[in-house]
């Protein structure tokens, strides 16, 4: 457990104060569970005091956070020894004043203690800002509960880039012109989307700024260019492009400026994916004879091949800690995810069945995966725990693909 930073008096006021009121109410309790074989910490959730309606909602929020987490369990009946989590909610017009604390058991030390105030709107954001709290609380690491997944969706016979909170929940379409697009990422500071288009009658990279709202061809030059990834700073985009008559890997600046080519080889380069230093780039190659992950420096020096097992490996996804990647790999005619360990070399298998399960991209914290995959009947977007356990749908209309998970 990590040590603890300073909490301020106020906060701690307000937590002591919707502790011992909670302590006087009955408790209307929800568990936390989880199929994942690990030693679980017994967390129970309070009812949150004030606002019933709000309350709820912040509570139910929570509750499926931390139970996909895979983390809690319910503590025993009676013991007063598990972890609390409890809280007020206080309307102020039209606005909401949520306090949360942590206790180490019933009337024990407070882990955390925070206020949030927002609208009516903001209630399951302030949740999942609460789940992240407590996430770190017990990891070190700050949660990704409060995150959004960008994806391609199919619907009413148009396509569009949308985007969604983790769970599902919140979806707002981000392109409006219903031509196919594809592969959609999203900068580290969240204010840029790149995705491949062809809404000009040829695949190309194309920018949305949040600020504006204005959509803008990165690439002048004529020839089909796809696969956008943003680099972790931010300034610069690895692409694959057909400018000189085969699909190869190439760099540009974020005005698609200073092309330059990173492969030379008359395989099929694509689907490149930066290192989380910038310093190197995966991406999906046929030159062995067969479709295949490798890596390269970022100045398209040093390739080696990563994947030797199966006939069909692509999609490379970093972890965000640059020690995994995820890919796509084709297995008995259907496509699973799986998972390399980049200093062992090891690969796992994440997922099986007589389903497609593609286009992996992790969580901002590492801890989760979501994919693209048909299990349900038609193809929507899955998260599951990065050891392939919990899948589930985020359930979206239509056909839905290409995630893209960001905070």
């Amino acid at each position: 457990m990590r040590r603890l930073g300073p909490t301020t008096l106020a906060t701690l006021l307000l937590a002591a104060l919707a502790a011992l009121t909670a302590a006087s109410q009955p408790s209307d309790e929800v568990y936390l569970g989880t199929d994942v074989g690990i030693e679980r910490i017994p967390l129970l959730i309070e009812p949150l005091l004030g606002d019933d309606e709000a309350g709820t909602t912040v509570r139910q929020v929570v509750s499926g956070d931390l139970r996909f987490s895979g983390l809690f369990e319910p503590p025993p009946p009676g013991d007063r020894t598990a972890y609390r989590l409890e809280g007020v909610i206080e309307r102020q017009g039209d606005r909401f004043v949520v306090t949360a604390s942590l206790r180490q058991g019933a009337g024990g030390v407070v882990l955390f203690g925070k206020r949030w105030s927002g609208s009516e709107r903001s209630l399951r954001r302030i949740a999942h800002r609460i789940s992240d709290e407590i996430i770190e609380v017990f990891t070190g690491r700050r949660g990704a509960f409060d995150s959004r997944i960008a994806f391609v969706s199919e619907a009413g016979g148009r396509h569009d880039v949308w985007v969604v909170d983790y769970d599902g929940a919140n979806a707002n379409r981000v392109t409006q012109d219903g031509a196919l697009v594809l592969s959609p990422e999203v900068s580290a500071d969240g204010q840029a989307m790149l995705f491949t288009s062809y809404v000009g009658g040829e695949p190309a990279v194309y920018l949305v700024r949040r600020a504006t709202g204005k959509v803008e061809r990165l690439l002048s030059r004529e020839g089909l260019n796809q696969s956008p990834a943003l680099s972790p700073g931010g300034d610069r985009i690895a692409l694959s492009a057909y400018f000189d008559g085969n699909s190869e890997i190439y760099t540009a600046d974020l005005t698609g400026a200073n092309l330059r080519r990173l492969t030379t080889h008359p395989g099929i380069d694509v689907s490149p994916d930066w290192s989380p230093t910038g310093r190197e780039i995966a991406f999906q190659s046929d030159r062995s004879g067969t479709p295949q992950v490798y890596l390269m420096s970022s100045d398209g020096l040093d390739v080696q091949r990563l994947t030797f097992e199966g006939g069909y490996n692509g999609e490379p996804a970093f972890s965000p800690d640059g020690s995994r990647i995820a890919f796509s790999s084709r297995q008995q005619g259907k496509f699973q995810i799986a998972v390399l360990d980049l200093a062992t070399r090891q690969v796992d298998l994440l997922t099986s069945g007589p389903w497609n399960h593609e286009g992996p991209t992790w969580s901002p914290d590492g801890e989760f995966l979501a994919f693209a995959s048909d299990r349900s009947g038609r193809y929507d977007v899955w998260i599951m725990r990065r050891d392939g356990s919990g899948a589930r749908a985020l359930g979206a209309r239509g056909v839905n693909t290409h995630p893209f998970w960001y905070r």
